[in-house]
């Protein structure tokens, strides 16, 4: 048989418990998706895991080698400097100055990009700017959305009527909050969820 069952709270004040219903976030999970996608480009020839990024991203700062692989992006082995995390909290002040922003590849990259932590390959160091790469390099092959490509390949054949992928995708309701851990530990601890 099946169990479905759910605890806990959406928002606070006022508050709204969290129902079988909601549309949850799927947080990193997108990953998998994204590594997925781009595994189907592969197979259709239209990129190589081996294939350097700069062969598809002609215009990076010079933060970002353009000799590190697509595999290095999917393996978390670029070296790169986190984009999300590393400038923690200038990021999240940036980010929460204008909740309504929708920031660009470009704008993101411009403003919170800093030095590489490794050379390529060198070790496994979790980077947001990885797939933040890897979903602007099947933009670029696709000439489409990531959205559009998890839908064409994936998501409507396998009847994933309740998965998105935003901000491309528009949710259907209702979305329960998505409530993160906010770190480090200097940030007082009031503020610590959002």
């Amino acid at each position: 048989g099946m169990w479905l069952g759910v605890s806990g709270y959406s928002t606070i004040e006022p508050p709204d418990t969290i129902s079988p219903e909601m549309i949850f976030n799927f947080i990193n999970v997108h990953e998998s998706f994204v590594s997925a996608l781009m595994l189907s480009l592969a197979e259709e020839d239209l990129v190589s895991l081996d294939d350097s990024i700069g062969t598809y991203l002609t215009d990076l700062p010079e933060t970002i080698s353009g000799q590190i692989t697509i595999r290095q992006l999917l393996y978390h082995m670029s070296g790169l400097y986190d984009y999300l995390n590393d400038p923690f909290p200038a990021t999240m002040d940036s980010l929460l100055a204008d909740l309504d922003h929708l920031w660009t590849f470009e704008e993101i990259l411009e403003k919170f990009m800093g030095p590489p932590h490794e050379e390529p390959g060198i070790m496994f160091s979790w980077s947001g700017t990885d797939f933040l790469l890897a979903n602007e390099i099947i933009r670029r092959v696709t000439d489409t959305t990531i959205s559009a490509q998890l839908h064409q390949r994936f998501l409507d054949s396998l009847s994933l009527e309740r998965t998105f992928f935003p901000p491309d995708d528009e949710l259907i309701e209702p979305v329960a909050h998505p409530w993160g851990k906010i770190y480090p530990s200097d940030i007082d601890a009031k503020d610590n969820w959002s």
